[in-house]
């Protein structure tokens, strides 16, 4: 007679699959990095992609993670990819205001 090897609390039958993580939380946290190591490695790509796809995958990800029910995991990589994603985006908003105010601001100085 052949017997199962006990489950969870003692039943009987296999053991759940075990909880992956999530291969859109990995990517969008390698997204993430990459705007920042880009220019400090000196490859010319624009910078602005890896944030950008940081926050759209991070919060796909972090979506998908919390609808699985425990069949993926990685959600503080999806929140680390976000964090990064919304630096990115807040320092190139930064950026771009300061540009703009400097022109504003010099054409009118011009003037």
């Amino acid at each position: 007679m052949t017997r199962s090897p006990p489950g969870p609390r003692g039943q009987g039958g296999a053991l759940p699959p075990a909880a992956r993580v999530s291969s859109m939380a990995v990517v969008a946290l390698v997204a993430g990095v990459s705007w920042i190591l880009a220019p400090l490695l000196g490859l010319s790509w624009p910078w602005w992609i890896g944030w950008a796809i940081a926050m759209v995958l991070g919060h796909r990800a972090k979506t998908r993670i919390d609808r699985s029910g425990g069949r993926l995991r990685g959600r503080p990589v999806a929140i680390a990819a976000l964090t990064l994603g919304w630096i990115g985006f807040v320092g190139f908003a930064a950026i771009l205001v300061t540009a703009l105010a400097t022109v504003a601001f010099g054409a009118s100085a011009r003037a």
